[in-house]
């Protein structure tokens, strides 16, 4: 009687789901062009905003993030912006404080 074998090296024997599947080439990211810097003096911008008429909890789920906002009415205080849930940083300085704080969403 003969034996039966499978030869496991010979890829005409092997199943179609054990074929490996042919990967897609990865796609090389486009480079993000260089902003230009106009000048080296610094000056002082005028921005017109719509300044919103009720305050909201900034560590709220549903205040945005990216945002610029006031924490005053007026808007003539500093401009803040939440980077996360409870870190917000001020545009003027740069630091950077927790986000227990109410605050007046901008339009810019």
């Amino acid at each position: 009687m003969a034996e039966n074998y499978t030869n496991i090296t010979d890829p005409n024997q092997m199943n179609g789901a054990s074929k490996q599947q042919a990967i897609p080439k990865k796609q090389r990211r486009k480079a993000l062009p260089n902003a230009v810097q106009s000048s080296t003096a610094r000056v002082e911008i005028s921005i017109k905003a719509i300044v919103s008429n009720t305050p909201k909890a900034v560590s709220s789920d549903d205040f945005p993030l990216f945002r610029a906002f006031s924490l005053d009415s007026t808007g003539n205080g500093d401009l803040f912006i939440k980077v996360t849930k409870h870190r917000i940083i001020s545009l003027s300085t740069g630091d950077a404080f927790s986000s227990s704080t109410t605050g007046y969403l901008l339009s810019l």
